[in-house]
């Protein structure tokens, strides 16, 4: 793509004011491919603060990879990214781009994160690494965006994209169950293309799949992996599906069963009773509630 950082910051106003007429936000990305277009990165970073205070929908995060070979060496530097953000109003949620080498106080208001894409475990690996978010949830005490995670794409490719709807159906239910922002990343949006054919299945999947659970589920609650202490589902047939996570939050959990297969079963703890099922290809939610009478005889 190329696009000059004047004609992004000017056509930036009408992009805010578009996305407001139909109930959208923007994180706009500062900075990206700055080795190949150097700019003033302070200049930069103060004139899009300046339009993005004039829009209640905007979100800025200042540089998309930063340690990623596209961009300057000085935008690698961590205190560098942390000037940046000083550049912007502190009334604009602002992420860094990165959280490594950073202490919680500098971190940005959010955290963008790029979950691993590994394939593993025949394509299933980047479904289950999102189970890795919670614990950046509990370092940083900060929102947590699965900013980019593995695209879909039209064929599959190797650590770069997918095309199996389960599987994107199966990250929409893990990602929320984690507690984590989701984003849909697919081939079509490198150059804002609506999807279609198989991009498009994949969003549909994911998007169903997304809306299944409350409104709030981020919000509260633990998030476990089955068979954990204190968890809902004591235990399940391990060789029929490739894990199981859980949330809880009170005398309420929600399971994501993540690609079973015939035959599936589990266990559920003292009190814990399964309220609806839905097996969906590629992931089966499930709702629970505990009895507490039943928990303490």
């Amino acid at each position: 793509m190329n696009l000059s950082a004047e004609d992004g910051r000017k056509a930036l106003p009408r992009l805010l004011d578009l996305a407001a007429a139909h109930q959208l936000h923007v994180e706009i990305v500062a900075l990206a491919g700055t080795r190949d277009t150097p700019l003033d990165l302070d200049a930069q970073l103060e004139e899009i603060g300046r339009i993005a205070a004039e829009h209640d929908n905007a979100l800025i995060e200042v540089a998309n990879e930063p340690a990623h070979p596209s961009q300057l060496p000085d935008v690698h530097r961590p205190e560098v990214l942390v000037r940046l953000r000083s550049r912007a109003p502190r009334t604009i949620p602002v992420a860094l781009g990165l959280v490594e080498g950073l202490e919680r106080s500098s971190a940005g208001d959010y955290i963008t994160w790029h979950p691993p894409r590994d394939p593993g475990r025949d394509g299933w690996g980047h479904v289950l690494a999102l189970a890795e978010g919670p614990d950046l949830v509990k370092r940083w005490n900060k929102p947590v965006i699965s900013d980019e995670p593995i695209g879909a794409g039209p064929v599959f490719e190797h650590g770069r994209r997918d095309d199996s709807p389960a599987r994107f159906r199966a990250a929409a239910v893990l990602t929320r169950l984690a507690g984590l922002g989701a984003t849909f990343h697919y081939e079509g949006g490198l150059q804002a293309a609506i999807p279609t054919g198989r991009e498009l299945e994949c969003f549909n999947a994911w998007n169903e799949a997304r809306t299944l659970l409350p409104s709030d589920i981020e919000r509260s609650g633990v998030f476990r992996r089955a068979r954990d202490e204190g968890a809902a589902v004591v235990d399940y047939s391990s060789d029929k599906a490739l894990a199981v996570f859980e949330r809880q939050r009170g005398n309420l959990a929600w399971i994501a069963v993540i690609n079973p297969s015939q035959g599936f079963a589990m266990r559920w703890g003292t009190g814990w009773n399964p309220q609806q099922t839905r097996r969906l290809d590629g992931v089966w939610l499930i709702s629970a509630r505990r009895d507490a009478r039943q928990s303490f005889r």
